[in-house]
């Protein structure tokens, strides 16, 4: 009975592995990235989901904010975004990261939330500089 829990929690640990990309996979080969395991906190003590549980891309969140800021367009940022494979709750964490506000269902509601209150909001600015 006891090694089946193993197996069970090995089988659980192999699934959130496989979502990550090859490159977050060498990163943690290498060691330049870790792979956390956090136990969610009970119903309702966090917003996102009544879970505290970190996305399996929290550890490439500096990496990520980093490429967001450098897109030069709306349209460059969202393909950017959408190229990560982020889940809605991946992309709320990112969001929370990131201090953004963002609507609570949704993928692509989050997406144009976290585009327009980061790369947009730097072009909005920039446009209103130059006039």
């Amino acid at each position: 009975m006891e090694s089946k829990k193993i197996i069970d929690a090995i089988k659980k640990i192999l699934t959130d592995l496989s979502k990550l990309d090859e490159q977050q996979l060498e990163q943690i080969i290498d060691g330049s990235m870790k792979f956390k395991c956090e136990f969610p906190k009970a119903r309702g003590t966090d917003k996102t989901n009544g879970s505290s549980a970190t996305s399996v891309f929290a550890p490439a969140f500096k990496e990520y904010k980093t490429a967001l800021f450098s897109c030069t367009s709306r349209t460059d940022a969202t393909k950017y975004l959408s190229g990560l494979k982020m889940k809605v709750s991946d992309l709320k964490q990112f969001a929370k990261y990131l201090n953004l506000k963002v609507p609570a269902s949704g993928k692509d509601a989050i997406l144009k939330a976290v585009v327009d209150q980061t790369v947009g909001f730097r072009l909005d600015s920039q446009a209103v500089f130059r006039t």
